[in-house]
Order: structure tokens, then C-alpha cells, then sequence
């Protein structure tokens, strides 16, 4: 039996869904990838579980095929202490790390739809530390993690490095947040925090900082680009990490650390 939060959300969201969430809204949606939510939320989640999943989810959701879609590369244990530890493991493509995968990704879902993001000559302007995809953990907090609030640009980077992860990237967070609103009825940020996510920037004249969260009134992610430093409880960021066992290499952010050299990261 799985003990972590998002599992026990799991099995109660149903019953826990305000009416007005937009997952009660897209329900329509939801249910063509039904069957998938059952396995996810009924059976024990395996390294086999996680490849069908995932590969059903981007087919069905984004139509990318599975040959595109990494495979698991944790064990049963590992992917249940993760869950155990509040992330969840995801299984992205390279492809949408790409300009115009990135757009198909956005316009794939009725939250994000109507964004600047889905419009491919913004999304041109999009960097991202690493291009690459993999069997990828993030955080499954509805909410920006506590540790990484009241933090300035610079100590958020700090602090997501000195735990041997990196910086989120947007293509990541639009996974795994539409992921979980489809899973779980709850998207990330829906509680009203605002996650930074230093792993991609906005360059235009000059390199921004992208952020993203939810606007629960329209019932949609909502994402920005800007300069400001400022911090307050309610904004931070999200990380993402790669097995020990994984080969990616990753590009630190230039636009906060004057670095090109690569580095792989447990």
C-alpha cells in the first residue's frame, strides 16, 4: 500500500473535487483518457505501470507516439520512496523542449489554450537549460514547496542546486500539472502560490524570468515573464530531478550563472 499525500489523493478525489474545479468542467475531457486514470489510480505502480501510462497519456492527450517516450529507468522501490517523499515520477519526450512541441503541447489542453504560450512566435523566444526530456521527478504539491518561498532568484537557484536538482522547466510543469489535474483534480498552484521556474527564461532584449499559476477564476494556467526579485510567502519555485543512473547532461541558466559547461546531475 502506497502511503504518500498524492496517493491518498488518488483515491478521494472524486469525492473531494469542489463542483466548481475544472476537472468537473473538462470532465468530458477527462474521460478519454479514463482508463489510464483507473490503472494509475488502482494499481501498484511499477516501472511497466509508468512506461503504459505515460505512453497511453502523451498518444492520447498530445498524439506524440510512444517510440518518442522515454521508459522508466526506476525501480518499484525507488518509484515508491518518491511518492512516499511527496514527487511524482514523470516520462516526457524530447520533443516537446522544442518550440513547436511546446506549442502542441499547450494547445493539447482546454486550461492552457487560450495562453501567450501557445503562440509559436512567443515561444520562439523560450530557452530552456537542457533540451532534453527522460524519466524526470518533480514535486506534487498543489502548492510552491515552502523551502523554495521568500527566496530572491539567485538563493531559489542555490538552494534547488545544493539538493542535487535543477531548476523546472516549463515544458515540465505543464506536464506535470495537467498530469495531475487529470489524475487527481487538482492542478499545480491552484491554492493560489506562483511557481518560478528557473530551468527556462524568456529572451527577447533581454533574458526574463518565467513564472507560472492558476487562475482559479478562469480556470486556467497562467504564465509570465519578467525581471522582478521580489519574494513573499506565497512565491517560489519547482525543481526537477534525473536518476543517478541517467545520462543527462544539464546547461546552467547563463542569465544566473555565467557557466557553459555542462553537468550531470544525480
Amino acid at each position: 500500500m502506497r502511503e504518500g499525500s498524492l496517493y491518498k489523493e488518488l483515491m478521494e478525489w472524486e469525492i473531494s473535487v469542489a463542483p466548481t474545479s475544472p476537472i468537473n468542467i473538462e470532465r468530458q475531457y477527462r474521460k478519454g483518457i479514463g482508463s489510464l486514470i483507473q490503472e494509475y489510480r488502482s494499481k501498484p505502480h511499477t516501472p511497466e505501470l509508468i512506461d503504459g501510462v505515460w505512453q497511453g497519456f502523451w498518444k492520447q492527450a498530445v498524439n506524440i507516439n510512444e517510440n518518442q517516450v522515454p521508459r522508466c529507468n526506476r525501480t518499484t522501490e525507488e518509484i515508491a520512496l518518491l511518492e512516499k517523499n511527496g514527487k511524482m515520477l514523470l516520462l516526457l519526450p524530447d520533443v516537446i523542449f522544442k518550440p513547436k512541441g511546446l506549442v502542441k503541447l499547450a494547445n493539447a489542453f482546454p486550461w492552457i489554450r487560450d495562453s501567450w504560450i501557445t503562440n509559436l512566435n512567443y515561444v520562439q523566444k523560450i530557452k530552456h537549460n537542457s533540451a532534453v526530456g527522460g524519466c524526470i521527478d518533480v514535486e506534487a504539491s498543489i502548492s510552491t514547496p515552502v523551502d523554495y518561498t521568500l527566496l530572491s532568484k539567485r538563493e531559489l537557484r542555490e538552494k534547488i542546486e545544493g539538493q542535487a536538482r535543477n531548476p523546472q522547466r516549463i515544458p515540465t510543469y505543464i506536464t506535470a500539472s495537467v498530469f495531475r489535474l487529470l489524475f487527481t483534480g487538482s492542478s499545480f498552484d491552484q491554492t493560489g502560490t506562483r511557481s518560478r521556474l528557473l530551468g527556462s527564461w524568456y529572451e527577447d532584449k533581454e533574458k526574463e524570468v518565467l513564472s507560472a499559476s492558476f487562475d482559479s477564476t478562469n480556470n486556467r494556467i497562467v504564465f509570465s515573464h519578467g525581471n522582478s526579485d521580489g519574494s513573499y510567502p506565497g512565491l517560489g519555485g519547482r525543481s526537477e530531478g534525473v536518476s543517478e543512473k541517467s545520462n543527462h547532461i544539464w546547461r546552467r541558466v547563463p542569465y544566473f550563472v555565467e557557466c557553459s559547461e555542462g553537468r550531470k546531475v544525480a
